[in-house]
């Protein structure tokens, strides 16, 4: 190619530049065994499709990039992936960051991207009104777009957060059983919280 654009798969320009950069980072391979554990759990595995789940912060957009740079080897036009910014209403940048994730989305060429607005109740804990306004938007939007998993970018970090803030609420140890790899949303398992992170 001329100028030195790099070309992925078919893909050129930033969109080729951003899928390249990703696919060799270091944690792309654990990304990929983290999707494969989880995925083989829901056939058919391969053909699977995702909704990824992107606030705007740094640790979503890092797994949307490294997600689209995976599935690309198999899936070029990420026709797999769909992606979700949840907007809370809840601080005044927030649109803002969903919109921003958009855009990343658009340009790594995934067509299936949408911003939702959620109303979330102020009267009890916040952090989980949210949480729960947040999970039933990801499986509207997953029946909507066929997905039967939404990946979330929890990190190691969000585990032991969530873990110190459960014991300081009096939660005991099951808040350590709340940020797990994957788990089913609900009991029919029609929807897979992966966390590839």
């Amino acid at each position: 190619m001329s100028g030195g654009e790099a070309c992925v798969h078919g893909a050129t320009g930033a969109r080729a530049e951003l899928l390249l950069r990703a696919s060799r980072h270091a944690l792309a391979a654990d990304v990929a065994a983290a999707l494969e554990n989880a995925l083989e759990r829901k056939p058919p595995a391969s053909a699977g499709r995702m909704a990824i789940l992107v606030s705007g912060g740094g640790d979503s957009m890092a797994m949307l990039l490294l997600v689209a740079a995976i599935r690309e080897r198999d899936d070029t036009a990420l026709e797999s992936l769909a992606v979700l910014s949840v907007d809370h209403g809840l601080r005044p940048d927030a649109r803002a960051e969903c919109e921003s994730a958009l855009r990343l989305a658009e340009t790594l060429g995934i067509a299936r991207r949408e911003i939702v607005r959620v109303d979330v109740k102020t009267d009890g804990n916040l952090l989980d009104r949210a949480r729960e306004a947040r999970l039933d938007a990801a499986a509207a939007f997953a029946t909507r777009h066929g997905c039967d998993c939404a990946l979330l970018a929890h990190t190691a970090d969000d585990r032991a957060e969530s873990l110190l803030m459960g014991l300081a609420q009096g939660h005991g140890l099951a808040s350590a059983a709340g940020l797990v790899p994957w788990r089913a949303l609900d009991a029919r398992n029609r929807l897979t919280l992966v966390r590839p992170l």
